[in-house]
């Protein structure tokens, strides 16, 4: 008896969690929307090269000083700029429970493009933006991301559509070196800020700052794909991030003086992709993207005097990163051909 109550069980179990065809068409209908058909246990494993260009960077507010030749009040702000130059791989699986997606993966860089670093200061008044401090280094930087997204699958003849939630967490560390400044204007010893008649220049050798910056970024969005009877397919997908959160350390190893940022922000990714599927089991696609995080908050920072006592101020910051990335993939599917 045991037995036949143990197959009872899980005949029940099966009948609840594989879905079952919703709104499938009737006779005479315009419209069909219906759960992805597919087993109820399939698997994609996808590797995908990529090619990250853009930039992450911060801009701080110092606060008000006054400009020594006029006596006008000027505030003085500050952005230090880190390029995002990367190629990475990005390995994933796609984890089917009925119509129910999980892509849990985690990209790594494998080279970078060695782009520019800049710092550029300024002062501004009733005359406008001053440059005080204009600075470049060699960047050489690494990143590492995990990430996870969660759908649901609707198809409508030969189109799917996926609501879904997704979670990414990415560090990037940029390591700078062999700086070239350029001072425009300097502050007395009372703290005025005067112009200088010709620029100063300092060169210095070897590593001068280490940036460590993580994103934490939750968001809501879908997309969209459809697939012609001869195997090509493209794909669109959006996700908007309500709630992103940012926090860095940025190291001058000179100075001794470290800053940190914590702040919370909104970001935004578009991606077009296009495929074809060379046979049930295998597929490859080209695609690009763009992702756009805007943050706000206070910056820690920590300041050795030369009596040996440190110096802790606050002062609020906003951070700014978009990127554009171009990627090729290939796709391994164990589902059943019938899946998609």
């Amino acid at each position: 008896m045991k037995s036949f109550r143990w197959l009872y069980i899980l005949s029940l179990l099966m009948t609840i969690l594989i879905p079952q065809t919703a709104g499938a068409q009737q006779p005479g209908s315009e419209t069909a929307y219906e759960v992805k058909s597919g087993p109820f246990i399939g698997l994609d494993l996808t590797a995908e090269f990529e090619r990250w260009g853009g930039y992450t960077e911060y801009e701080i507010d110092v606060g008000t000083t006054t400009y020594g030749p006029t006596g006008e009040s000027v505030s003085v702000g500050s952005r230090l700029r880190f390029p995002i130059g990367i190629f990475a791989l990005r390995l994933q699986t796609d984890l089917a429970l009925g119509s129910f997606s999980l892509r849990p993966n985690f990209v790594f860089n494998i080279a970078n493009s060695g782009n520019t670093f800049k710092d550029y200061d300024w002062y501004e008044g009733t005359g406008g933006q001053t440059t005080f401090i204009y600075g470049v280094a060699d960047n050489d930087e690494s990143m590492f991301g995990l990430g996870f997204s969660a759908g649901y699958g609707l198809k409508a003849g030969k189109f799917r559509f996926m609501p879904k939630f997704d979670f990414t967490w990415m560090r990037f560390v940029f390591d700078n070196e062999n700086l070239t400044q350029f001072d425009y204007a300097y502050f007395d010893g009372s703290g005025r800020i005067y112009p200088l008649d010709e620029a100063h220049r300092y060169d210095t050798t070897g590593a001068v700052i280490r940036y460590t910056v993580n994103y934490i970024v939750f968001s809501l969005g879908g997309e969209v794909t459809y697939e012609s009877p001869f195997g090509v397919y493209g794909m669109v997908d959006l996700l908007f991030s309500p709630i992103t959160i940012v926090d860095d350390l940025d190291e001058h190893l000179l100075r001794g003086k470290d800053s940190e940022i914590s702040a919370t922000g909104t970001s935004g990714m578009f991606e077009l992709r296009t495929g074809y599927r060379v046979s049930p089991r295998l597929s490859f696609y080209g695609g690009i993207s763009y992702r756009y995080i805007k943050t706000s908050g206070d910056q820690d920072q920590t300041i050795p005097r030369s009596d040996g006592s440190v110096l802790t101020t606050t002062i609020p910051a906003t951070t700014l990163a978009e990127w554009t990335t171009f990627s090729l993939g290939l796709t391994f599917s164990l589902n059943s051909p019938d899946s998609n």
